[in-house]
């Protein structure tokens, strides 16, 4: 047998690492696949640790595709998440709102009727003593 010129040989070795990637792969589908029957069947079990299992042999399965990739010329893409948090916009007014129920208008409003309502409060109670001194008075003098 004639001894392979290195072309040969990288590519058999690309050849390799494929069949490698594929068994990989198709290894980790069988046991995500096992992880959800898990899973399905388990109604008020353990349903966690099945998940964080799946994760683990995902996260494995995408660092084999990542090593063996660039051997085997395989295209590879990679996707960033970016996460940002944006703070609620200070004019809408939310469930949990520190802002008032009402406008400046409607506040105005609110505030003077609460006034109103003090100072009836403040003619009614004075009245009332009015009534109760007069009528103590009445009492002390006794009937004509």
């Amino acid at each position: 047998m004639a001894p392979l010129s290195p072309a040969s040989r990288d590519e058999q070795r690309r050849h390799d690492a494929a069949d490698s990637l594929i068994v990989y792969l198709s290894e980790g589908r069988k046991l995500l696949e096992f992880c959800k029957a898990v899973i399905n069947a388990e109604e008020e079990g353990d349903q966690i640790g099945p998940v964080l299992a799946a994760a683990k042999v995902m996260n494995a399965g995408a660092n084999i595709a990542k090593s063996l990739g660039p051997i085997t010329l395989v295209e590879r893409r990679s996707r960033t998440i970016v996460e940002v948090i944006q703070p609620p916009e200070s004019k809408t007014q939310d469930l949990n709102s520190r802002f008032s129920k009402w406008g400046p208008k409607q506040e105005e409003e609110v505030r003077k009727v609460g006034e109103i309502e003090r100072r009836l409060a403040a003619i009614v109670n004075a009245r009332l003593e009015q009534d109760e001194a007069e009528a103590r008075a009445k009492s002390k003098d006794g009937p004509p």
